[in-house]
C-alpha cells in the first residue's frame, strides 16, 4: 500500500461572485465564500484561503500497472476535510459559506449498489490494465464520438475490462460513477456529475452532453448506469 493522492478542502473567497451593478459592486453577493473539495494528487491554492484541510488516500496496487482506491475513502476523506475546514473559521465566516465545489481525478470510477456501497475498488486514471481493450475498441470512430484518443487514461476501456473479467460487478451495479458523482450523492442524495467530469471518462458524446448509445456498448454499459451529466454550473442540492 502506498499513498498516491490526497483530498484537500479549503474555504476561499469566491473570485466571481461580485456583480457589477451600475458600476458598483452588488452588496447582495459581496463577501461570500466557497468550500472547495479537491480529490487528486496536486494541491491547488488559488485566491485567498481562510482555512485548509488535507487527508491522504491509501492506494492499492493488486498487480503490475493496476491502481485502485477504496471508494469509501473518497467520501470519508471529503467529510473529514470539510469538517476540519469548517471548524477553523469564525462563526461569522462560516455563515458566509455559500457553496461547496468539487474537483477530482476525473477518469477514476467505481460501481455502486442502490445503497451507495461500492461493488469493487475504484479504478484510477493511471491504471494500465486495459491494453487489450484499448487495442480492440480504440478506433477512430470511438475517438470521433468521445473526443478522447485511445489510451490508458479514458475510463471506457477499463470499464470494458471489468465487464469481461468481472461480469457480475456491472450486472449487479446500480450506478457506475466517477468521484464527483459519488461525492455529490453522499452530500446531497443526488448522484450527479458535471459535463466536464463525465467527458473525461470517454463514454460521453461532448457534442450532445450525454452518454451515447454507440459508446456505452464499448464499455459494456447500459445508459442508465451513467446518467446524463449536468452543466458545470448546476446546483446539485
Amino acid at each position: 500500500m502506498r499513498e498516491i493522492s490526497n483530498c484537500h478542502s479549503k474555504v476561499r473567497q469566491k473570485h466571481h461572485d461580485r456583480e457589477q451593478v451600475s458600476g458598483r459592486r452588488s452588496p447582495r453577493r459581496r463577501n461570500r465564500l466557497v468550500d472547495d473539495v479537491h480529490k487528486g494528487d496536486r494541491r491547488r491554492r488559488r485566491g485567498k484561503h481562510l482555512a485548509h484541510g488535507e487527508a491522504e488516500h491509501p492506494a492499492a496496487t493488486p498487480a503490475m500497472d493496476q491502481y485502485e482506491h477504496n471508494p469509501i475513502h473518497w467520501w470519508e476523506t471529503s467529510r473529514a476535510t470539510i469538517g476540519e475546514v469548517l471548524s477553523k473559521p469564525s462563526p461569522t465566516d462560516r455563515g458566509r459559506i455559500a457553496a461547496i465545489g468539487i474537483t477530482h481525478q476525473r477518469e477514476s470510477f467505481a460501481p455502486f449498489d442502490k445503497e451507495g456501497r461500492p461493488l469493487r475498488n475504484g479504478i484510477l486514471w493511471l491504471d494500465g490494465r486495459a491494453t487489450e481493450q484499448i487495442r480492440r475498441y480504440g478506433s477512430e470512430h470511438i475517438h470521433e464520438l468521445s473526443g478522447k484518443p485511445a489510451g490508458v487514461t479514458p475510463a471506457i476501456y477499463k470499464m470494458a475490462w471489468v465487464k469481461e473479467h468481472e461480469p457480475e460487478v456491472f450486472a449487479d451495479a446500480y450506478k457506475v460513477m466517477d468521484v464527483h458523482r459519488y461525492i455529490a450523492w453522499m452530500l446531497t442524495g443526488r448522484p450527479v456529475s458535471s459535463q466536464a467530469a463525465a467527458d473525461s471518462l470517454g463514454v460521453a458524446d461532448p457534442t450532445r452532453s450525454s452518454v451515447t448509445g454507440h459508446l456505452a456498448p464499448a464499455a459494456s454499459l447500459s445508459n442508465p448506469s451513467c446518467q446524463k451529466p449536468m452543466s458545470s454550473s448546476f446546483i446539485c442540492g
